[in-house]
Order: C-alpha cells, then sequence, then structure tokens
C-alpha cells in the first residue's frame, strides 16, 4: 500500500480518531463530492482506516449544531 501526507481537520493522536469536515455537502458543490476530490477523500480515508485510526465524517451542521461534537466526546470515552 501506498502511504501519503494528508490534511486532517482534527486528530486525536493517542486515540487514533481523525475528524473530517465534509463541507460544501448541502449544495452538491463540494470537492467532497465530485471527481478527483472525491477520489482523494476516498484515499485519504481508506488510508487512514488501514493504519488503524478511525475516521468520522461530519457535515457542516453537524458540527454547527453539535452533533459532531456529542458523538466525539463520546467515542473518546471509548
Amino acid at each position: 500500500i501506498i502511504f501519503y501526507n494528508f490534511y486532517i481537520f482534527i486528530s486525536f493522536i493517542p486515540e487514533k480518531i481523525a475528524v473530517e469536515c465534509e463541507g460544501g455537502t448541502k449544495y452538491g458543490k463540494s470537492r467532497h463530492s465530485k471527481g478527483a476530490g472525491f477520489e482523494g477523500d476516498c484515499i485519504k480515508y481508506n488510508t487512514a482506516t488501514f493504519m488503524g485510526w478511525k475516521v468520522y465524517r461530519f457535515t457542516l451542521s453537524q458540527i454547527q449544531d453539535k452533533t459532531a461534537i456529542i458523538f466525539i466526546v463520546e467515542a473518546l470515552k471509548k
């Protein structure tokens, strides 16, 4: 497998938890939902998972309404 250097939105290194914000998904105008951006994200998420990380993906609205925060707090308790 080829390993890449990636940027993660937020990471909790000791717990190997990565949090990603999928911005622009509300209107379908996001690099996360089209072409090369989508393919790059797939490589990033699969590589992180292969390396033992848990990857959690949230939309901007889930971050704004605190759904993501509640979820991550619970994940960190495990």
